[in-house]
């Protein structure tokens, strides 16, 4: 009686265990216990073959076995349990080579049960072993039959938790790397509508609101934003005598020089046509002023070609202005009045000469 308790026992802790793993080694501890067995393996179908998920009782876990061969291969054929008094004296008996161990188990008593489900399908085998010739009895059948029809339930409900669990892993993988695409996609949609698609430059849309932004930053911290505003010296001229393709590999070439001169945390825009601004957080008028200076020397120096050719020296003009947050002057105190202060200073250093810097007061 105390093994049918036992068993109501092992039924409840197999039928409440969903990791497939965690249940096989359950069904191989338990079914030794209750039969009191050596050594006792648990072997799933495989394609031709019969696997020993779990094994008690030997060092290597991984056996196979072929299903048309030993003991457990005629279990599996014929669906049968299987009661045997001495392996040894069996023909039947495959020792399968077991790496790890100097010397074959020696098998004696054995008691082999198919694992079937309600339609009599076959999932596997329940394999245990006493190394003494010690015959399993008529109540050890009957508890590894009751056992075995347990054990196959819970091992496919495991097999469809598994499943599922490996579907949703899927599928969350599935659903992150389409999330990760679209960001990407959307990101680079972004890039698309705040870019110049001829010069690479931020646009005079994403100026607007990157100004907007800087300077509420500004007005907030108390800090300085400077603002540089540049165009090309008779940009017309150029157009017109070598032509537009000409002054388009002008606008990309003064970009490409402009642009490493500047901080990572600087933008530049082209404002229109050949009139371009930086914006620059953080930044003094007398920082700004200087490297406005720094800009103007090395495209004077740079040449600039089209088709393999040199072009005549190419020079600009700039104005620079500055605003701290906070600035008690009423007049300034306006992001609009401040780029209308930048484009003053640039018409000044047009009006003065070209080829120069103006920083507003």
């Amino acid at each position: 009686m105390l093994a049918f308790e036992r068993l109501l026992d092992i039924a409840t802790q197999l039928s409440s265990e969903r990791n497939l793993d965690r249940l096989l080694n359950l069904i191989i501890e338990q079914a030794s216990h209750l039969l009191k067995a050596d050594r006792t393996s648990l072997f799933l179908v495989n394609g031709n073959f019969l696997q020993a998920k779990v094994a008690q009782g030997i060092h290597k876990k991984e056996l196979k076995v072929p299903i048309d061969q030993g003991v457990i291969g005629w279990v599996a054929r014929n669906k049968e349990l299987l009661n045997i008094e001495d392996a040894q004296l069996d023909s039947r008996l495959y020792l399968a080579k077991v790496e790890d161990e100097s010397t074959p188990y020696p098998v004696h008593s054995m008691l082999c049960v198919p694992l079937l489900d309600g339609a009599h399908q076959l999932h596997g085998v329940i394999q245990a072993m006493r190394s003494r010739v010690e015959p399993f009895n008529k109540q050890d059948e009957t508890l590894i039959r009751a056992m075995a029809s347990q054990a196959t339930v819970a091992i496919h409900n495991a097999q469809l938790n598994q499943q599922m669990e490996e579907a949703n892993t899927l599928l969350e993988k599935k659903v992150a790397e389409r999330t990760a695409a679209l960001e990407k996609m959307n990101k680079e949609l972004e890039e698309i509508a705040i870019t110049d698609a001829l010069t690479g430059a931020y646009n005079r849309r994403h100026f607007n609101q990157q100004l907007m932004q800087e300077w509420r930053l500004a007005e907030r911290y108390g800090s300085t934003v400077s603002l540089i505003m540049f165009d090309i010296d008779h940009f017309k001229y150029i157009n017109d005598a070598k032509g537009h393709d000409a002054g388009d590999a002008v606008l990309k070439q003064l970009i490409q020089a402009v642009r490493p001169m500047l901080r990572d945390c600087d933008y530049l825009f082209r404002y229109g046509g050949e009139e371009f601004t930086i914006l620059l957080p953080r930044t003094a008028v007398e920082g700004a002023c200087q490297l406005a200076e720094r800009i103007r020397e090395n495209i004077a120096r740079h040449t600039f070609e089209h088709c393999h050719q040199q072009m005549p020296n190419i020079t600009i003009s700039l104005g620079v202005v500055a605003w701290r947050g906070s600035d008690p002057k009423s007049d300034k105190n306006d992001a609009e009045q401040l780029l209308k202060r930048a484009d003053q200073a640039l018409y000044d250093s047009k009006e003065n000469g070209r080829n120069r810097v103006t920083c507003a007061n």
